[in-house]
């Protein structure tokens, strides 16, 4: 059987989220996670609006698309938020219930609450390209401003530790969060 080539993707686009991007943000979360698991819309929305524009990235990926108006339609190029990763800070160094609740701007451990690809996408290697630029971008950030940031934290279920090991990160072994039914979990990448 010959090797299957994943189709080439356009290039990846990152920057900070937006307040315009919030109604897709929580639609990628609910098509992503379990009820049980998912981020509510008031919860994006105060990440949106408290965290520093480094920890809230947002993926897009140019489109095109028809707009129709009076019997004419044009096709344009535009970019679809296609994925998100958006985490808070703690002075925990590791994750506990607390910390995934709130939000300390004073801290330096950067708990990462979503990392979120449109169905469409998934398996295409999108999640570890935004995983490592969210990583690189806090580095730059640590560069520029002084270490602002000393870690990136992240809860995971089994199956998905293979993806955050790929983008860099380390088992630390199994959290003490619970959040919805399963076992998390916990990996870090030292910055």
């Amino acid at each position: 059987m010959e090797n299957a080539r994943r189709p080439q993707l356009p290039p990846l686009k990152y920057r900070a989220t937006q307040a315009t991007d919030l109604a897709r943000l929580h639609e990628l979360e609910k098509a992503s996670y379990p009820a049980t698991e998912a981020a509510t819309f008031a919860q994006i929305e105060y990440r949106l609006s408290h965290v520093p524009g480094e920890l809230f990235l947002a993926c897009l990926m140019e489109q095109e698309d028809f707009v129709c108006t009076d019997n004419m339609c044009t096709m344009l190029t535009v970019d679809k938020l296609v994925a998100f990763v958006n985490a808070t800070l703690s002075a925990s160094s590791t994750l506990t219930a607390e910390s995934m609740k709130t939000h300390d701007p004073a801290g330096r451990t950067v708990c990462v609450h979503s990392v979120v690809v449109d169905p469409e996408f998934r398996r295409k290697g999108i999640a570890t390209k935004c995983l490592t630029a969210y990583a690189e971008g806090l580095k730059e950030v640590n560069e520029r401003d002084g270490k602002k940031y000393d870690r990136v934290a992240l809860l995971s279920h089994q199956e998905l530790v293979p993806l955050y090991e790929k983008a860099g990160f380390v088992l630390r072994g199994k959290s003490e969060v619970v959040h919805g039914p399963e076992e998390w979990l916990e990996l870090v990448l030292e910055l």
